[in-house]
């Protein structure tokens, strides 16, 4: 992850939770984008290199409220609408 963090020139965040179902903590990482110029490398990347099941499903949700971020389209009620919606089916939403 911190070579494709370096990659991408973004910051790589790390997060450790306990959960009894495992001996060890668990580690989550996260890419922090701070520019748009910056995100688009990362948006192309996964859509050269898709990632599975249903991370693809979320990436594929992400571009669309991405490009709808471009396009200013956030800026109206119909737009902050659609982008809650596809936020709302994203991660553990996802069935």
């Amino acid at each position: 992850m911190s070579k494709l963090a370096q990659y991408f020139d973004v910051s790589l965040l790390t997060k450790t939770s306990k959960n009894p179902n495992f001996l060890s903590p668990a580690s989550s990482y996260y890419f922090s984008v701070e520019t748009m110029s910056k995100l688009i490398k990362v948006v192309n990347y996964f859509e050269k290199y898709p990632l599975v099941p249903t991370k693809g499903l979320d990436h594929k949700d992400f571009v669309v409220i991405y490009y709808m971020i471009l396009n200013k389209e956030y800026l109206t009620e119909v737009g902050i609408e659609k982008i809650i919606n596809i936020m709302a089916g994203m991660n553990k939403s996802r069935e």
